[in-house]
């Protein structure tokens, strides 16, 4: 269980443009049960932006929306999940994800 956890997102709106900042701190987390091994705190940050728009009223596709998403923006290296595995002080960690960027395009019909 970590020792501190803190999410903020800040977000705006203008007309069809939004965006979104959000971070997360996840404080440093212990393996073991005897508190000898601990993985340290992290830091990780994203960002998404999107557009809506009006296509007409005669086609078919009444609202387009394209939107991009990117997710560990400083591409923070560490580890997200540890894990127990045996009494005798074994466990698991799991990396955390690399910088990805996707691409959303969606419509309304």
């Amino acid at each position: 269980m970590p020792n501190w956890l803190n999410r903020f997102i800040i977000s705006t709106n203008w007309d069809g443009f939004d965006a979104q900042f959000s971070g997360d701190f996840i404080g440093r987390r212990y393996a073991t049960y005897l508190d000898d091994w601990r993985v340290g705190a992290s830091f990780i940050t994203s960002l998404e932006a999107g557009y809506s728009f009006d296509v007409g009223e005669g086609d078919w596709v009444k609202k387009l929306r394209i939107s991009g998403n990117i997710t560990n923006l400083a591409d923070i290296r560490g580890v997200s999940t540890i894990t127990v595995t045996s009494p005798s002080g074994g466990f698991q960690g799991f990396p955390i994800p690399p910088r990805m960027f996707f691409v959303t395009v969606g419509a309304a019909l």
